[in-house]
């Protein structure tokens, strides 16, 4: 698992949050980071995916997507709830 000070100790990151393979959209932007990879390492970043998708799909959607980055199951979206992207729909 990859901890906080590991994630930061190389510099700044760059995280983006993705639903999922089966999301059209994350597919967009995911095929948009994959391209922009060597550019952010340019720039003394990295790049860091976070997926609510758990069970070995998130290794899958790094391989599908041609990512060279980390690519982190956040189960339970603990991580995307603490940082303000996760609400309720109210009824």
């Amino acid at each position: 698992m990859l901890g906080d000070a590991e994630l930061l100790a190389g510099g700044p990151a760059v995280i983006a949050f993705v639903r999922g393979l089966w999301c059209p959209y994350c597919r967009t932007a995911l095929t948009a980071l994959a391209a922009a990879q060597a550019e952010i390492r340019a720039h003394g970043a990295r790049l860091v995916v976070v997926t609510p998708e758990a069970g070995g799909r998130h290794r899958q959607l790094k391989q599908r997507m041609g990512l060279d980055c980390a690519v982190l199951s956040d189960v339970d979206s603990g991580l995307a709830l603490a940082c303000g992207l996760v609400f309720a729909l109210p009824e």
